[in-house]
């Protein structure tokens, strides 16, 4: 994936400053406009040069989006830079390292420290020939909490709007046109016929972290399956095989040929697979029950529960209950409840250090 796929305008915005009475006024207001252009000007090419120059990937590297939108503002206030900062990360140690210049350590968000917005998009090749397996399971948990957070803030949003709509119609006031309709689309995208503001509540929520964590570190092996490595997936989906009647555009067969009509689905990047993973929980029959539980939750005033909700999922795996012991086994032995209560930083990340120092900032 090339850097110039995500890289996004770099509007400047110039000041207003106030106009000077007399000739000498005048001059000093073009002199002082040709200063921000100057300075405007070269904020913009060094952005553009940081993304186009040194920030070309090659094959099997690792894109990491390091934020959704990230600014500089010069000290003078004089132009504002926004873009989409991206790093190309060729291997494990390489991402690593890219968490120690974030600071980002799972014992510091475990006691309450922010998450940094950094959404990687695949597992790193050389993940399996990690020396240790313990950072390897730390490098995969913090690889895959971000990418929750992300998709539980969009679905979060949409919650929010979703329990504004329904106290309105629960007090008896009349939903206009545009409300209805936003509720038929909400109602479209969670897989239901028509709307039923209530059963839109049990759905229209987030999934703790830790749940997916585990379930995500159980399914591919903490990111060395074939699967994993190959299709982006890490939580064991499948689908049916095209020549058995879906139109299904991608897959991977299973290393032992099984006698049914399924292959193991494939995505595109590890937003994919999380965001196909917490959809499906959020609207499959299989997991009614999960959704109600999560539902008391919400309605008791409790903090969502990724051990107490993995007691719901028994139909995700043929192993049934032993399914959910292996999920809550780990956990617990790798303290991902704590991870529940993960939010994101405020800003983005950080600048990269380079940029940094060509603006000044250092």
């Amino acid at each position: 994936m090339s850097a110039l796929n995500h890289m996004e305008a770099v509007p400047i915005v110039f000041r207003s400053f106030p106009v000077f009475r007399g000739t000498d006024g005048f001059r000093r207001l073009i002199r002082l406009d040709r200063t921000v252009f100057a300075v405007g000007m070269a904020v913009s090419l060094i952005v553009a040069a940081w993304l186009v120059l040194g920030m070309q990937t090659r094959a099997r590297e690792v894109v990491v989006i390091l934020a959704r939108t990230a600014s500089v503002t010069l000290k003078e206030g004089a132009a504002f830079a926004s873009v989409q900062f991206v790093r190309a990360v060729p291997s494990a140690a390489a991402l690593s390292s890219l968490f120690t210049e974030l600071d980002y350590r799972l014992d510091d968000v475990r006691e309450g420290a922010a998450v940094p917005r950094v959404i990687i998009d695949r597992i790193p090749a050389d993940f399996e020939a990690m020396d240790s397996p313990e950072e390897r399971k730390l490098l995969f948990a913090k690889t895959v909490l971000p990418i929750v957070l992300e998709t539980n803030m969009s679905i979060l949003k949409d919650r929010a709007r979703l329990e504004e709509l329904y106290d309105k119609d629960a007090s008896g006031k009349a939903l206009d046109a545009r409300e209805r309709a936003w509720l038929e689309r909400l109602a479209g995208r969670f897989e239901m016929d028509g709307v039923n503001l209530a059963e839109l509540r049990r759905r229209v929520d987030a999934v703790p972290p830790s749940l997916a964590i585990a379930q995500a570190a159980l399914e591919s092996g903490w990111g060395t399956s074939r699967l994993a490595q190959q299709g982006h997936s890490l939580f064991g989906q499948k689908v049916q095989r095209p020549d058995a009647g879906a139109a299904v555009r991608t897959g991977i067969a299973p290393a032992i040929p099984g006698g049914d009509d399924l292959i193991m689905r494939t995505f595109d990047s590890l937003p994919s697979t999380v965001k196909a993973y917490i959809h499906n929980l959020n609207t499959h029959p299989a997991y009614r029950e999960f959704r109600e539980r999560r539902a008391d939750a919400r309605a008791r005033g409790k903090a969502l529960d990724g051990w107490y909700l993995a007691g719901y999922i028994k139909r995700y795996s043929e192993r049934g209950r032993d399914y959910i012991k292996d999920v809550r086994g780990l956990i617990k032995t790798n303290d991902l409840g704590a991870l529940d209560d993960a939010r994101f930083s405020s800003g983005p990340p950080w600048p990269p250090a380079g940029l940094k120092t060509a603006l000044g900032l250092i």
